[in-house]
């Protein structure tokens, strides 16, 4: 009998893991690097940060930890030349969608994976919590992540966070803000040993929060103009398959456009199971009896997969109908951080 004789070993080389930004957001999610960094590879965290003393903070915070860290004092868009090794996975929490749409190109060229948290407080919708995966391989789902931050950020104020959780703003945001931080972290933690080693990241590409408690699916739609007619846009959602319209699935469609000048639209709904309506965060109910829904909403064929998909059009498109809605321009800008 041949024994058999298990092959040579030798140390792997650290997971290099990128953490853009280090403040809140970064210091809220770090346990989320323990798990991974347990396992038989160990990993590196680099904290990038321009601003002076947070980087060097979170990586001193990461070695209590057991974690090996470093700290780069520098803007993510202007330590993209130097010599540094291509990350396992960059998670982005910054304040800005334009550094989130550098990091993207990055990792494009670089074929890497992409995770991060944005904070946004939107016309009409109020404050959003976007969270998002985008594995090294998928090219599709960072083509859509830069869709939507490129429209982001051409609506974005200078403000921040002082305009989203300042003196102006709702006191049960600080609540809502602990929640989404909280959250993500979690949502860390269950992809981040995946996408460290080239798996893609289970669930949407990108999920948005109201209220830091639950998650519904985000469609992005990006055309020349804002599309007026709702059932087209669910056409839309439908056909490239970005979530499934089922009846009690909440969700966020956010169109972005470029003519006759940039905007964003978010549209947030719940389709129900008793066929009526969430709109909005209110929760008022409004029954989709008028004739001309009754129209629109065709009878559901399960033998029939054109019908079936034209039913489920018909059903997304009056969700988004009556959805709570908000448009954001130049002149009506939005305000973002991490």
């Amino acid at each position: 009998m041949t024994d058999l004789i298990p092959p040579p070993t030798r140390a792997a080389a650290p997971l290099a893991i990128y953490s853009t930004g280090a403040h809140r957001g970064a210091e809220g999610s770090q346990a989320a690097y323990d798990d991974i960094s347990a396992g038989s590879r160990p990993i590196e965290v680099t904290y990038i940060d321009p601003v002076l003393g947070r980087a060097d903070h979170l990586a001193q915070t990461g070695k209590k930890r057991g974690l090996k860290t470093r700290a780069i004092e520098a803007r993510f868009e202007d330590m993209i030349a130097r010599e540094l090794p291509i990350p396992a996975v960059n998670i982005l929490q910054v304040d800005r969608a334009s550094t989130i749409v550098a990091a993207l190109a990055h990792a494009d060229a670089f074929r890497y994976a992409t995770a991060g948290f944005l904070l946004v407080d939107a016309p009409k919708v109020g404050l959003v919590g976007l969270r998002f995966a985008a594995g090294a391989e998928d090219a599709q789902a960072r083509e859509r992540l830069r869709a939507l931050f490129t429209g982001i950020a051409a609506v974005s104020s200078r403000e921040g966070s002082d305009a989203i959780f300042g003196e102006g703003a709702p006191p049960e945001r600080a609540a809502i803000e602990a929640r989404m931080r909280t959250a993500f972290a979690g949502y860390l933690a269950d992809r981040i040993g995946k996408m460290a080693v080239g798996l893609d990241a289970s669930g949407p590409v990108i999920e948005a929060s109201l209220d830091g408690a639950s998650y519904r699916p985000v469609a992005v739609i990006a055309d020349d103009v804002l599309e007026e007619e709702p059932y087209r846009v669910a056409e839309r959602v439908i056909d490239e398959r970005q979530f499934a319209p089922r009846r009690g699935t909440a969700f966020l469609v956010i169109e972005v456009a470029r003519l006759p000048e940039p905007a964003v639209r978010l549209r947030s709904g719940m389709i129900r199971r008793d066929h009526l309506l969430q709109v909005g965060r209110a929760r008022d109910l409004v029954e989709a009896e008028a004739e001309e829904q009754r129209r629109r909403r065709l009878v559901m064929s399960r033998t029939e997969p054109t019908q079936t998909r034209l039913d489920m059009g018909a059903v997304l498109g009056l969700a988004l109908a009556m959805a709570a809605a908000g448009v954001a321009t130049s002149r009506f800008p939005i305000a973002t951080t991490d």
